[in-house]
């Protein structure tokens, strides 16, 4: 994917905007530290929980509420502060990279809708419906 990307992107744009982009995605390693282990802890959570009971509904609701609580502050921060971090990390000759990472941060809003919990989730109930 990354691949036919970058040569879609090398048909329509220059390589400065390229370099910016690419220089804005090397942040998404920061999320990634908070939410892999997240999603990585829920799934054999949610594969042992019983489907009969209500404890899936109530779970999911615990999981994305704490999820909610540690996802989005560090979102904000990130897109609050991303002139800086990207002056800091590459200089100020990357001039459209922070808007670059505001605007792909701004996926990270879908939290508080799961998405990092709803993944989990349907990977729990289809390992549990295997291991039966």
């Amino acid at each position: 994917m990354p691949l036919y990307q970058s040569i879609i992107l090398t048909k329509f744009t220059t390589d400065a905007e390229i370099g910016n982009f690419n220089a804005a995605t090397n942040f998404v390693a920061l999320m990634s530290i908070l939410s892999v282990p997240i999603t990585t802890a829920l799934l054999p959570a949610f594969s042992k929980l019983d489907s009969a009971a209500n404890s899936i509904k109530t779970f999911f609701k615990l999981a994305n509420k704490y999820t909610a609580m540690i996802i989005p502050p560090v979102m904000f921060l990130i897109i609050i502060y991303s002139i800086e971090i990207v002056q800091i990390i590459y200089g100020s000759a990357f001039h459209s990279a922070p808007l670059y990472l505001a605007t792909y941060f701004a996926l990270y809003f879908l939290v508080g809708l799961g998405y990092l919990t709803l993944t989990s989730l349907y990977n729990g109930e289809a390992q549990r419906e295997f291991i039966r």
